[in-house]
């Protein structure tokens, strides 16, 4: 009870006061993903090591190469940093990168961490270059974005209480998960509609 646990397997590293330093709802199977679980907490007690202290100083330093914009990005994910801080780094990507093209894997990856609503204006290229993404990079990756695009869409068109902002997560539910095989369409709808359904009995 005390440390809110509501299932098992459940991760925990705590400090010597009992005070949770980092945790995992769920099971880590990866070494490699066990082993970047204890880092976090050992940046907790020791941020100075982090990576997203040491890339700080190398922003104030002056470095805007977007390679390093973006694993800054990304640390700044891992380091809790707030929204809007992480989203200042990840336009000065797309200011200092020269190749723009969604398909290009490092642009990818920033697309695919940092972008989720529907007016982005990334989001075109998105749905114009799904052949593409599928044959380079996989189905899961295309389609395992698509879901955090429509669960993102679909919580935006419930906060805002908009049918119309919902009618575009449900078309772009059934156009882009039909005919696919990594998610189960029917239960892909079920969901977008019991979840619309579910604020209306609030």
């Amino acid at each position: 009870m005390k440390y809110e646990i509501s299932g098992l397997p459940c991760l925990l590293l705590l400090n010597e006061n009992g005070e949770i330093l980092h945790r995992n709802d769920g099971a880590i199977t990866d070494k490699d993903e066990f082993i970047k679980f204890g880092q976090m907490a050992y940046y907790k007690l020791n941020p100075e090591t982090s990576p997203w202290k040491k890339n700080e100083e190398t922003f104030k330093q002056g470095d805007r190469s977007p390679e390093f914009l973006k694993d800054y990005a990304l640390s700044m994910v891992d380091g809790g940093y707030k929204q809007d801080e992480i989203m200042q780094i990840v336009t000065l990507y797309w200011q200092h990168v020269k190749d723009k093209s969604i398909t290009n894997q490092q642009n990818f990856e920033m697309y695919y961490h940092f972008h989720d609503d529907f007016s982005d204006v990334l989001f075109p290229d998105f749905l114009a270059s799904k052949s593409k993404i599928i044959s380079d990079f996989g189905q899961e990756a295309y389609y395992g974005k698509c879901a955090s695009i429509l669960e993102k869409n679909l919580q935006n068109a419930i906060e805002a209480n908009s049918k119309s902002m919902y009618d575009k997560v449900l078309d772009f539910a059934k156009k882009e998960f039909k005919d696919q095989e990594i998610y189960k369409y029917d239960s892909v709808i079920s969901f977008v509609e019991d979840s619309w359904k579910k604020r209306e009995q609030k």
